[in-house]
């Protein structure tokens, strides 16, 4: 189970190994150098959503799924969902991240101000919440990648839009989160239940 427990935490590890020092020390990483100083840069280049942008407006298939993403962006509320102090793993978390990328991904193409400052506040919200999960130690249940992947794709896609103060809120979280989870990692007396089960 040992075993089992690492190959499944490689790719959280590899991904915070990756970004701590491209949020700590800007320019001083090993990127790929058509990838240095470039945003976005995770899932999508400029060339792509450049690429996108057209696809969105003239080809049916795009026009369509463009539709459908721009009408769930633009039907979420302004207030992200507020921190509830429950039991478990917490996994009404999720919803928080995956709505950010969802949103993040829709003022990527847009550039729609509205939906900037809807990233922004579920953003700054995700940052605040004292806990990620709460039933395995706080930042080490199930949310953690929801709301990981959601801040990343908010700080690579609208970083350039973002002001300073909420870039480096996310910059802290990812790297002091990151941080506590990857020494929870390194525990080897912890289990998690649903690493153990048997199939």
């Amino acid at each position: 189970m040992r075993l089992a427990r690492l190959f499944f935490y490689i790719p959280i590890l590899l991904a915070y190994l990756w970004a701590t020092p491209l949020l700590a020390a800007p320019g001083n990483h090993n990127l790929p150098e058509n990838l240095r100083g470039v945003h976005p840069r995770l899932y999508v280049t400029p060339q792509r959503v450049r690429e996108l942008k057209a696809l969105i407006q003239a080809e049916p298939f795009y026009v369509s799924q463009w539709k459908r993403i721009k009408e769930r962006a633009d039907a979420m509320p302004l207030e992200p969902r507020a921190y509830t102090n429950d039991k478990g793993e917490q996994l009404w978390q999720r919803g928080s991240g995956d709505s950010l990328s969802l949103l993040a991904f829709a003022h990527l193409l847009s550039g729609d101000k509205p939906m900037l400052e809807k990233v922004r506040k579920r953003a700054l919200s995700i940052c605040s919440y004292p806990t990620w999960g709460n039933s395995k130690g706080h930042f080490c249940d199930l949310p953690i990648g929801h709301l990981y992947t959601g801040l990343a794709t908010a700080y690579d896609w609208c970083g350039g839009d973002l002001d300073e103060a909420t870039r480096k809120t996310i910059r802290d979280a990812i790297l002091t989160r990151g941080a506590f989870y990857i020494q929870e990692l390194g525990d080897t007396n912890k289990e998690d239940y649903w690493l153990t089960l048997q199939n």
